[in-house]
């Protein structure tokens, strides 16, 4: 289950100490700019309540228990640097430029504003070596069973036809499924958490609905994102383009080679368990796109579309500007603009504009103050870099993590055959994130090779 960006942990935990950002004539090669997050962030600026006790062997302690702002004066420094740099040698946030799969060319023309925006945010991880990539992995297996596209990539029927091919079930294995708080958080088309966003009833958010059929003008907003006539629920409309461009979700679509697969994640359809012994599905019945390439096959190891992990790319660079600058000087034009540069990829209203209006928003202006816009910026990040490695180092060091971790993974019953026993929220997983796991124990091994390492606090 994906959602808080565990995994990867050790790779992701030094990825995000340092940004590399390195420019010259032909792009992206050998300068280097240290952010130091964890090192501005409250877990290691001045956290005494976790480190008091924590000294060398000489009675002084790991790590400042004193919060010194200006350590963010540092970041900010080096976080505009990086972004000169790169702006110096063409790199911007991505935009797709290719042409538009056939089979979403009359979507395109009916709907192509929405629909330019899907593309952007559908293609912007999988279109290999793009503009916006600042460091990626490229190492990765693709053909390997536990591989990252394989695991997320739709398992269809043995026998479906895709394209003019008979697809198998293998090499798409629908492992790694999104959590329902990740589906939560993503938010409204008025760029509004759904708990903030006056028009969004959380009373009928499980409410089933049926989508206008194709020849109804209702249907118009909706084409490309949602299947004409199809069942869904409340909680899936109206919301923000980065939603539908990274879930799979019922009601929705699958872009797939050559074929748009109409997604119905309940048991014995497209994208749901295919039978009661199998373990290949998604378990909270919401699926993940971002890393399935539209032209890697369902069934074929031949069609599996390579492109590397983004470990850095400069919508994290921009929203990490947006962080250091309300830190350390608390809200301000330019902290909004970092924001809203990446907002406005995605299709939603600048951060000032959602957040002001009496009509739509319940915390009026609450990006006015730093605490509030540093929920913003964290729920900004989470979504953006939705299944990317980030969140829970965002949650880590901000000291959110033992509240964030500790609450039950939900999801909907796959076994369900229809919407009503379909969407059925079930605990899938009870967690638990104790303040003793924000470091994990030294190896006693190593303890006995070094009698001068300390053992990390509770272990």
């Amino acid at each position: 289950v994906a959602g808080d960006g565990k995994h990867h942990q050790t790779k992701h935990r030094y990825a995000r100490d340092t940004v590399i950002v390195t420019c010259a004539q032909n792009g992206i090669n050998t300068s280097q700019a240290d952010t130091a997050e964890q090192q501005q962030s409250p877990f290691y600026n001045g956290n005494k309540e976790y480190f008091e006790d924590f000294l060398d062997w000489d009675q002084k302690p790991f790590f400042p228990m004193t919060y010194d702002k200006e350590k963010w004066k540092d970041a900010i420094d080096a976080i505009n640097d990086a972004l000169q740099l790169c702006e110096a040698n063409q790199k911007a946030l991505y935009t797709y430029e290719k042409d538009i799969y056939l089979y979403d060319r009359e979507d395109y023309l009916m709907n192509e504003d929405m629909m330019k925006t899907l593309y952007d945010l559908r293609m912007l991880l999988i279109d290999p070596w793009n503009k916006e990539l600042l460091w990626g992995f490229s190492n990765f297996n693709f053909s390997s069973d536990g591989g990252l596209q394989q695991s997320t990539n739709i398992r269809l029927p043995a026998g479906y036809f895709e394209g003019g091919t008979v697809n198998t079930t293998g090499y798409s294995w629908q492992w790694m499924a999104a959590t329902y708080a990740m589906a939560e958080r993503y938010y409204t088309t008025n760029g509004l958490p759904i708990d903030e966003d006056l028009t969004f009833d959380r009373n009928k958010m499980y409410n089933v609905v049926t989508l206008p059929g194709i020849e109804e003008p209702e249907y118009q907003q909706y084409r490309g994102f949602f299947q004409p006539g199809a069942e869904t629920i409340n909680l899936y409309m109206n919301r923000e383009p980065r939603f539908y461009a990274n879930l799979g979700i019922t009601g929705g679509y699958w872009r797939s080679h050559i074929t748009r697969i109409n997604t119905i994640m309940y048991a014995n359809k497209d994208g749901g368990k295919t039978s009661t012994s199998s373990t290949d599905f998604f378990c909270t019945g919401i699926g993940i796109q971002k890393f399935v390439h539209p032209e890697s096959t369902s069934g074929n190891w031949t069609r599996q579309i390579r492109f590397p992990y983004p470990i850095i790319r400069l919508a994290d660079l921009y929203l990490m500007k947006a962080e250091a600058m309300n830190e350390y000087y608390g809200p301000s034009p330019e902290a909004y603009e970092a924001i809203n540069i990446v907002r406005r990829r995605a299709g939603i209203p600048d951060v000032e504009a959602a957040w002001s209006n009496p009509f739509f928003v319940r915390t009026v202006n609450k990006h006015t103050t730093q605490e509030g816009l540093r929920d913003i910026i964290l729920q900004e990040r989470g979504i953006e870099l939705a299944f990317e490695g980030s969140r829970f180092w965002d949650m880590y060091r901000h000291r959110r993590a033992t509240g964030e971790f500790s609450a039950p993974v939900w999801g909907w019953n796959p076994e369900g055959l229809t919407a009503q026993e379909f969407f059925v929220l079930d605990a899938k997983q009870i967690r638990k994130f104790t303040i003793t796991d924000y470091l994990w124990p030294i190896d006693l091994n190593e303890m006995n090779t070094n009698a001068n390492l300390k053992q990390n606090p509770g272990w």
